[in-house]
């Protein structure tokens, strides 16, 4: 779990950030949580590690990727305003 903590605040902080480094950042925190939910308990958020993920992939030009990413994060409690489904539009753009 540490590991995946360190890895992605090195991804996130990095500059410029690299989309492609930040992507595999967050699916080794995403394969974290799912792996260890209690040790993920207060220092990483499915939901929102998803969110994030799902901007990566779009930025990757991966947009399925992206979209699947983004109902599995609102599956998992993803929430924000408007209602998270608006990003789910604004992917197939």
């Amino acid at each position: 779990m540490l590991e995946a903590e360190h890895e992605l605040e090195q991804a996130t902080s990095a500059r410029p950030q690299d989309p492609t480094r930040l992507a595999a950042a967050l699916e080794h925190a995403v394969d974290a949580c799912r792996r260890w939910p209690e040790a993920a308990s207060g220092v990483l958020y499915l939901p929102e590690l998803l969110g994030e993920l799902s901007e990566a992939y779009e930025q990757l030009g991966r947009t399925e990727d992206a979209l699947d990413t983004m109902r599995s994060a609102i599956t998992a409690g993803y929430a924000g305003a408007p209602d998270p489904r608006c990003r789910l539009a604004e992917i197939t753009r």
